[in-house]
Order: C-alpha cells, then structure tokens, then sequence
C-alpha cells in the first residue's frame, strides 16, 4: 500500500503529482499515482501500460501537466443498491499530447452520480473505500443500520475482486469492520452465514471465528436451502463444531441425571448402612425424583435438549438460574395433590428441592454449556441458542486443517 504523503497539495482523493485521472461521475473525482495502482491491482497492471500513456509533450509538461492516464466508469450501475455483483465498467480513454482527452474520444460522457434527485448509487462510495485502503485510509462504512455494515462490506469487496486487488484492502478492510465491535457482532449473529463466506474473501480470522459460533449456535433454525448452499469445506466444518457441541450437550444432559446432594451419598465401607439410614433423607429422595420427572419430560417428552431448535439453550438457562425458573410452587400441587402432606412438610420438600436445583445450578455452570465463546455481548443482545462452540486457530481454513 502506499502510503499518505504529507504535502498541502498531495492529499487523497486528489494528488497533485497523481498521474491517473479516475471519473466514476460528475461529484466523485480522483488522482492518483499509475505505479502505486499498477502495484495494487491487476486491472490497473493491464490498462496503465506505458504505451497506452498520454505521450505528452514538453510544453505540457512545463505547464505543469501530469496526467497521463484518464479512466471513465462508462457502464452505469444498476441504482438499486442491493449489494449485488455489479460493479460498473471503468474504461481508458486516450489522452493527447497535451494531457487532453483525444478528439476521437470527445463524446466520452460523465456519470452523474444523484441523477434526478435519486439516492446516489452506494457503488461510487464502494470504490472511493478501495481507492482509499489502497492509500492506507481510513474507510467509510456507514453503522446507523446493523444489516447494511454487511451490504457495504459485500460491496467493497466486489469493487476490490473487479479491480484484483483483494490482498492489497483486504487487512484494512478487515480492520475497518472490526472497529464497529458490537454492531458488526450483532449483525453476523444476525445473517451468520454471509458474513463466514465474506471472512473467507478477506481472510479475516476473527469474522470467520465469530460467523462460526453462531452457525452452530443456530443450526436447527437456519434455512436448510442455504446451509446447503455453502462451500461443501465451510458446511463440512460447521457440522464437524455442530456435531462437537451435540455430544457436549448430550454428555451434560446425561450427566444431570447423576446430579444428587452430598449428604445422600454413603459409604459402605465405614458405615452400618440400614433402612433408617436413608430414612432421614426422605425428602432429598423425593425431591430428586420430582426433578429427574421433570427433566426426563423436558428431554424427551417436550424435546428441550440438545434436538430442540435453539440447542437446549432455554432449558438449560433454566436450570443454570435455579430458584423459582422452573418447577414452581404452583407446579408442584401436581405432586402434593397424589401426596399429599402437612403443611410443615411440603415447606421442608420445597427448601430440599431448592437445595437439588442449586446443586444442578453449580453443575451447570461448571460443564460450560452457557458458556458464550462468540465476542456478542449477550448481556446487552440477548440471543436464544447456544454460543459454546469452540473455533480453534486450526479450524479456519488459511490457518489449519479441520479441528
């Protein structure tokens, strides 16, 4: 990249020593230097060649002339700023020797860039992005809406792929996105997909990273159609993470049907074990079974686990909060009206299962299945799936092989 030369009249957009003349319309001019562009981008490294430079004469050249080249976008870009590939055609025109533009050339015309008072084509400002990361500037990219981070970064990057410069905006480009931190997190938790195949234009680790955790989060709920249509090695990758974070589940839901209270437990071999033994803990019996009722009607009956559609994230918020989430006083009448007991006894079975569910609590907490590995802060944006997944350095495609 090149980079800012600090002179009061060598400033980007506009380079007094510039000698490429760049029009995309009549508000969105530039002048930059042939050998930094040709540096840059193959498009340019075919047009810019020193036989299609303007032979201009020593006059000229006393007057201050410099420009050599003269590029107009001749091909008007759809207006309707979908961020589909559509980029525009830019287009050499032959300069005389005075730096003018050749009177075979003269009905060359100008786009006009708010034509009729319409909104100005976003494509202009698409360019103006990767002329300005080709110059180690900083980009232009629009926050106000969380879905059009995404349209703009699409569209760069279409500009960079037709002018071939992608590895040269490609780091800056990534670093522009990742500056807008939460809305740029809040919008691949929202279109996950589009924005992993983006990361894999631009290499961007922390994107693909990110995109990731929440493919896998939402697996159940995304379009079949579109998960489909990824490259077969980004669905081969996300459904290896899927498959991880199944048998994670699987092994933690497993593991709350062995979830007891410390003081049930007895040890044979330096205790008399006999029926009045356990007959003291009456209740922490009957409070495990309710709450194992419980969860094997969550897991099976309502298919709340692991092959619900949000992951079994509900479910296990649940349980990680304890107290009154679930299995509530109300709920448990059910019970007391096929056992019933004293009033005395249905507070101690309530304080007792109070005690179960905060043993499942600490349990919870302790396997990780809450645990948010994605940068989204979930506290502030609220999601309803699982962000679990753990993406290695080795799992992005540029990085490693499968983890």
């Amino acid at each position: 990249m090149a980079m800012e030369i600090n002179r009061p009249d060598s400033r980007f957009p506009n380079y007094r020593d510039g000698d490429v003349r760049i029009i995309l319309s009549n508000t969105r001019k530039f002048q930059l230097h042939s050998d930094t562009l040709r540096n840059s981008c193959n498009l340019f490294r075919k047009l810019l060649t020193e036989d299609r430079a303007a032979p201009l004469s020593t006059k000229a050249k006393k007057d201050g002339v410099v420009v050599r080249y003269r590029l107009h976008m001749t091909e008007r870009p759809p207006d309707d700023n979908d961020g589909n590939a559509n980029t525009g055609r830019l287009q050499l025109v032959e300069l005389d020797s005075n730096g003018k533009i050749a009177s075979k050339n003269t009905s060359v015309g100008v786009l006009t860039e708010n034509d009729n008072g319409k909104v100005p084509n976003a494509l202009f400002g698409y360019y103006h992005n990767v002329f300005a990361a080709i110059y180690n500037q900083e980009l232009n990219i629009a926050s106000e809406d969380i879905a059009s981070v995404l349209t703009q970064c699409v569209g760069i990057l279409d500009i960079a792929e037709y002018l071939g410069c992608v590895s040269a905006v490609a780091k800056i480009i990534d670093v522009a996105i990742i500056s807008h931190g939460q809305i740029l997190y809040r919008s691949i938790a929202d279109k996950p997909i589009p924005w992993l195949l983006l990361s894999t234009r631009i290499k961007s680790d922390v994107i693909f990273k990110e995109s990731m955790i929440h493919i896998v989060g939402q697996w159940n709920m995304l379009d079949a159609d579109e998960k489909l249509a990824m490259p077969e090695d980004l669905h081969n990758r996300c459904w290896n993470k899927r498959l991880n974070v199944i048998n994670f589940c699987r092994d933690y839901e497993a593991g709350l049907f062995g979830v007891y209270a410390t003081s049930m437990r007895r040890e044979a071999a330096v205790e008399d074990i006999s029926r009045s033994s356990y007959g003291g803990d009456i209740y922490l019996w009957q409070a495990c079974d309710i709450f194992k009722r419980y969860l094997g009607e969550a897991l099976i009956g309502r298919e709340e686990g692991w092959v619900c559609e949000d992951g079994g994230y509900m479910l296990y918020s649940r349980l990680s909060k304890g107290g009154q989430n679930y299995l509530t006083r109300a709920e448990l009448e059910v019970f007391h009206r096929d056992f019933p007991m004293s009033n005395k006894g249905r507070g101690s079975l309530d304080n007792t299962l109070l005690k179960i569910k905060d043993r499942v609590r600490v349990f919870t907490a302790n396997k990780g299945v809450l645990k948010n590995n994605s940068a989204l802060d979930v506290d502030k944006f609220r999601i309803e799936y699982l962000t679990c997944a753990e993406v290695k350095r080795e799992d992005v495609p540029w990085q490693g092989t499968i983890g």
